[in-house]
């Protein structure tokens, strides 16, 4: 594929899961981590880049982080009694989307509206695409970062090149 058309490429990725107990999620001890106050700030589609990493809003009181490099032990700093941390090493590869054409060829695959006027940069969502739930992360108006099952990356790869056909030069 040409540069001008599209450019996909995979890549393996730490996440960790964050997920709020409900009766812990607005109470005055959440203020006391600085972690977990960053994240409640997050609503649905919300994604936060802080001194810890990459924050994604996945659902009600749940969030996925990419760690920064120097954070890659932020967890501990997360009470057990306020939240639950998991790591989720191997279960997620990132598919980096970038071209012109990108958003024309992610709605090929999903129900979504992708104009950056409803969906624009700095935003994300979980959503089926191509037959497989991802979150996706509009990092660009032509570039996306794209969270996919391990097990279904290469397929995804495969699906997205197959529909950027109509867009090779």
């Amino acid at each position: 594929m040409p540069e001008s058309s599209f450019a996909a490429t995979l890549a393996d990725t730490l996440l960790v899961q964050v997920s709020a107990f409900p009766e812990a999620s607005t109470s005055a001890a959440e203020r006391r981590v600085a972690v977990l106050e960053v994240l409640a700030a997050l609503g649905p589609g919300a994604v936060a880049t802080t001194e810890f990493g990459t924050a994604f809003w996945v659902g009600p009181g749940r969030w996925w982080v990419v760690p920064s490099e120097m954070q890659r032990s932020f967890a501990r700093d997360i009470p057990t009694d306020l939240a639950t941390v998991v790591g989720l090493p191997g279960a997620q590869r990132v598919l980096y989307l970038r071209g012109p054409h990108c958003r024309d060829i992610l709605a090929k695959g999903c129900g979504i509206d992708f104009d950056p006027a409803v969906f624009p940069p700095g935003r994300c969502v979980v959503t089926r695409l191509a037959r497989t739930t991802a979150l996706l992360h509009a990092r660009s108006d032509d570039g996306f970062d794209i969270y996919v099952p391990r097990s279904l990356a290469d397929w995804l790869l495969h699906w997205i090149e197959d529909a950027a056909l109509e867009f090779r030069s």
